[in-house]
């Protein structure tokens, strides 16, 4: 059996935990369970509440001291297009006209999909399914990440989509969501994506609630012991760039965020000088 949930905002998913009921009386679901060291950062369902709904001031100071140093580390003012010789594009280059080659024109290696006010449109997609060995440093800073790069694009003049999904598998049984983040017409809000980017939490307590709530919740594992296991390549196919879940205990660390965030961008026909 397979349930699938797509949530179009926070609120929606929010108020979908607040009318579903579950399936066991709360305090024995884990994700009302007390705070873990490495596992999880708030100490129970009602902070995540509240970090969500009023907002998470240390998420807010984490994430931005980290997207800071990566866009040091990256060069944020050192980006540029990478155009590529047709027969046909955008403008011509006086040095191949001039030698007679008839691949004289330039076109942006990717032009993505074009919105109203001339802006390029790029799906970025994570998904926040992880095994209980990943530590919670690893989400956060995959999170941050994801968030470095949406800035960088958008300082490109790009627009981005940001959409969270989670996926869980157990024998025959499969869970399937996604949650919109951010829509190409809004502004990067930190308040709000600091929570769910960088808090281990959003998976471990808000995705957790959710999958305790659908009818196939015990065969997924969703009461534990025994948790399904992550899908991690989950949400790649509407994504433009896409930084997949984490099976087992991978580590995931600075460098690794600049290098998935130089290839991501390279990807999309922005190049570092």
């Amino acid at each position: 059996m397979q349930t699938t949930l797509n949530f179009e905002s926070v609120t929606r998913l929010m108020e979908y935990c607040r009318v579903n009921r579950y399936s066991r009386r709360p305090k024995y679901l884990p994700s009302a369970r007390v705070k873990r060291d490495g596992f999880s950062t708030l100490n129970s369902w009602d902070e995540a509440q509240d970090a969500i709904l009023i907002g998470w001031a240390q998420g807010v100071q984490l994430i931005t001291e980290k997207i800071q140093g990566l866009s040091i580390d990256i060069g944020k003012g050192m980006l540029r297009e990478e155009f590529i010789p047709a027969v046909t594009g955008w403008f011509f280059d006086v040095g191949l006209v001039c030698s007679g080659h008839p691949e004289c024109w330039l076109t942006p290696q990717n032009t993505d999909e074009v919105i109203a006010g001339g802006k390029k449109i790029v799906r970025i997609g994570i998904n926040a399914a992880v095994s209980a060995g990943v530590s919670s440093d690893s989400i956060t800073e995959r999170g941050a990440a994801v968030l470095a790069l949406a800035e960088l694009l958008e300082s490109t003049g790009r627009a981005t989509i940001i959409t969270q999904y989670c996926a869980v598998t157990k024998g025959n049984s499969d869970f399937r969501g996604s949650l919109s983040l951010k829509a190409a017409g809004q502004m990067i809000d930190i308040d709000t994506l600091a929570f769910w980017l960088v808090c281990p939490d959003s998976f471990r307590r808000c995705w957790f609630r959710v999958m305790e709530t659908i009818p196939n919740a015990k065969s997924l594992g969703a009461f534990g012991p025994e948790y399904g296991y992550p899908v991690a390549d989950y949400g790649i196919e509407d994504s433009d760039v896409f930084l997949p879940g984490l099976r087992s205990a991978q580590v995931w660390k600075r460098d690794d965020s600049i290098a998935w965030i130089c290839k991501m961008l390279e990807s999309r026909g922005v190049l570092l000088e």
